[in-house]
């Protein structure tokens, strides 16, 4: 039996307040109050950065797999940005 093996991402876990595969809404909205800026795992895109057509589905596999590429992390669709790219509004998604 193949069982999947989540990435451990130990600092984002030790932020998030939970390891990445069981954080909920409320550990990501934690990253908000906390202020905790982009990193190498670590990027946030505003609710409405994808548009639902083929150029935003584009845009996203780019971030995506950009981030997979690299050493992992995290991409976190809902949270705004501020000028130096700290978690600065939640932006929920649907």
């Amino acid at each position: 039996m193949v069982r999947n093996m989540p990435v451990q991402l130990p600092r984002l876990a030790k932020l998030l307040g939970a390891a990445v595969d069981e954080a909920t809404a409320e550990h990501i909205v934690g990253l908000v109050a906390k202020r905790v800026p982009e990193d190498a795992e670590l990027d946030y895109k505003r609710a409405n950065q994808y548009i639902a057509n083929n150029e935003g589905a584009d845009e996203l596999a780019k971030d995506v797999s950009g981030m997979a590429n690299a050493r992992g992390g995290l991409v976190i669709i809902g949270i705004e940005e501020d000028e130096q790219a700290c978690a600065d509004k939640a932006t929920p998604v649907k």
